[in-house]
């Protein structure tokens, strides 16, 4: 297992890891950075010629769901081409424990090999994972980490001094308070959009709080009508991260 020149093991659950979670925990990848190139030198360029094909014609962008289990375990859903709209599920341990496993989480391939996982003092979490591959031993380390608005996950390879960034971006969102007791109908429409003519998301609200993405990570800002069963209207400009209480005495006849 290769050494980390940083102390490791537990640490208190803040700072900018947490930023993970919040609102829906949904990132998607934007760009790479050198990325490929050492999944080519460790994978195969081979087979990964032919994967990266297939994604760029036919594909999707990778998509990650972080969110926090109810035994305090963290949890990772990647959505890719391959996986179809379930994904497949990693829980992203921190115990710093080295463990034997068949499959090298959030590295997505099937080798013998062993794990250890932790979060640093700085708010990263990494994997350091030994695992053997078509002949050969590698040493790899997986860094999970936020810079500014934006997710890394760099991949390096410890025997040859290599690396490669995946990067992510938050798909903006907001909060619904329903304290209404009945179903309330949203529509949005894009900020521009004037004359109402195409709405972006129709949605029904519930009773309770409700977190609504945007339609993607361009998307920070919307028109947003709230309808209620006997068709008067609440209409209000929604923003990312911001909360919105709807209060009955806000509503109003077209």
């Amino acid at each position: 297992m290769p050494v980390c020149g940083e102390a490791d093991g537990e640490h208190p659950l803040h700072g900018p890891l947490m930023d993970l979670f919040e609102g829906t925990g949904h990132w998607v990848w934007i760009r790479e950075e050198g990325y490929q190139e050492l999944e080519y030198e460790v994978w195969g360029r081979s087979r990964l010629n032919l994967m990266s094909t297939f994604e760029r014609w036919f594909g999707r962008a990778p998509e990650h769901f972080y969110s926090i289990m109810n035994d305090g375990r963290w949890q990772c859903r990647v959505v890719t081409t391959w996986t179809g709209e379930g994904g497949s599920v990693d829980i992203l341990d921190k115990s710093g424990i080295e463990q034997m496993v068949d499959y090298v989480p959030g590295i997505c391939v099937c080798s013998r090999g062993s794990v250890r996982s932790y979060v640093t003092r700085h708010g990263t979490h990494v994997m350091l994972a030994t695992l053997h591959l078509d002949g050969r031993d590698f040493d790899i380390r997986l860094t999970t980490g936020i810079l500014g608005e934006e997710l890394h996950l760099t991949l390096e390879d410890l025997s040859l001094n290599t690396r490669g960034t995946r990067v992510f971006r938050r798909i903006p969102c907001f909060t619904v308070v329903n304290p209404l007791g009945q179903i309330v109908t949203m529509t949005t429409y894009d900020k521009d959009d004037f004359m109402e003519a195409l709405s972006s998301m129709e949605k029904e609200i519930p009773p309770g709080i409700t977190i609504l993405e945007f339609k993607n990570v361009n998307i920070d800002e919307e028109q947003a009508f709230f309808s209620l069963p006997d068709g008067r209207e609440w209409d209000v400009d929604v923003y990312s991260g911001d909360i919105y209480t709807l209060n009955i005495k806000k509503f109003r006849n077209n």
